[in-house]
């Protein structure tokens, strides 16, 4: 019968798809199963006992005040249940709770912490609100100014001269189409199947930069590219990682004032490259950068700047989906250099 009952023990613990600790009334991890294993890197759940359940989870943070949900505090606390929304440092967002477990007699034995990941709802019902804002507001706004200036036409046809009321019409317009277009692009990134190839990125990065030759004459702000390597091979979509460089030229050109320079060179990493986009603009608050990468976000100063925040989170979806990651280094006054990371080939 024991070994029944510890049979059902284990093969139900095993059977949890969320990460799931047993502990002692310290926290020390007694019981791991395979789904904690994968959620904290290790072969097998053993692996995880003896340790600290609040030292495993140190880097889980509430929602609510950005603080460790599971801590020694917590385990030496009342034997009551508690839940939390979190995210960890690898940008999961969970669902944490932690139990009480007792003995037939009622005497308190120890903890039971699960990890629920629930990431993938959480990215539904952000790109569900994305797309809703994104509908209601941002794509709204160019059109309804064109139905402004058409009704004041009607009106009073004086009121505004035919070239200006037509290049009105033409730049709200132009606006929508590039809104949809962005937020196209981005749903494919987040959402469509990649086509690798092998790719020389120094071709591609010259190849954007050449396609930028005309906006960068038009602001007055050159483009220079920093001795590099001749060939970084990596497997990607060319098209998405062109446009992905693209995104970050047409970012830094938005920014740098006329007669400075804008910076790119591939750097070589251990076992990746790095795409430099390195610009000479105002720079970017060290609180606001976390938050860059979002959709609809837009950490500078952009009252006169034409866009919905969509460009960076392009970027971090693309380099997401290739394996990599996108860096930020910034600070007011002093620029901002963006690395697209992309692993070898």
């Amino acid at each position: 019968q024991l070994r029944n009952l510890h049979r059902f023990v284990r093969d139900s613990l095993e059977g949890l798809p969320g990460a799931t600790l047993v502990c002692d009334q310290e926290g020390t991890v007694l019981l791991a199963n395979a789904a904690a294993a994968r959620h904290f890197g290790v072969a097998s759940g053993n692996q995880l006992q003896g340790f600290n359940a609040a030292a495993l989870t140190k880097d889980v943070l509430s929602r609510a005040d950005h603080r460790p949900v599971v801590t020694v505090e917590r385990f030496a606390g009342a034997a009551a249940p508690h839940a939390a929304a979190a995210h960890d440092g690898d940008e999961r967002e969970l669902l944490v709770q932690q139990a009480p477990s007792f003995s037939g007699d009622g005497a308190h034995l120890g903890w039971i912490v699960s990890l629920v990941d629930v990431t993938p709802m959480r990215q539904a019902q952000r790109q569900r609100d994305d797309a809703m804002r994104f509908l209601s507001h941002d794509m709204r706004a160019p059109l309804a100014s064109i139905l402004a200036l058409l009704s004041l036409q009607r009106e009073n046809p004086a009121a505004i001269p035919q070239q200006q009321f037509h290049e009105r019409i033409e730049r709200h317009a132009r606006k929508a189409l590039g809104l949809s277009d962005d937020f196209t692009q981005l749903v494919r990134a987040q959402s469509q199947s990649y086509r690798f190839e092998s790719c020389n990125l120094v071709d591609v990065l010259l190849e954007c930069v050449d396609d930028a030759w005309e906006a960068t004459r038009h602001h007055g702000i050159e483009i220079v590219m920093t001795p590099t390597v001749d060939v970084a091979n990596s497997r990607i979509d060319r098209e998405l990682v062109a446009r992905a460089i693209t995104n970050l030229l047409g970012n830094a050109l938005k920014f740098s004032p006329a007669g400075s320079s804008i910076r790119c060179a591939i750097e070589p990493l251990p076992l990746e490259w790095a795409v430099l986009v390195q610009d000479e603009g105002p720079g970017i608050d060290e609180d606001l950068q976390a938050h860059l990468f979002n959709p609809f976000a837009r950490g500078r100063s952009t009252a006169d700047i034409d866009g919905a925040g969509l460009g960076l989170a392009f970027v971090k979806t693309v380099a997401q989906r290739h394996g990599g990651k996108v860096l930020l280094g910034s600070a007011p006054g002093r620029g901002s250099a963006f690395r697209l990371i992309l692993p070898r080939a």
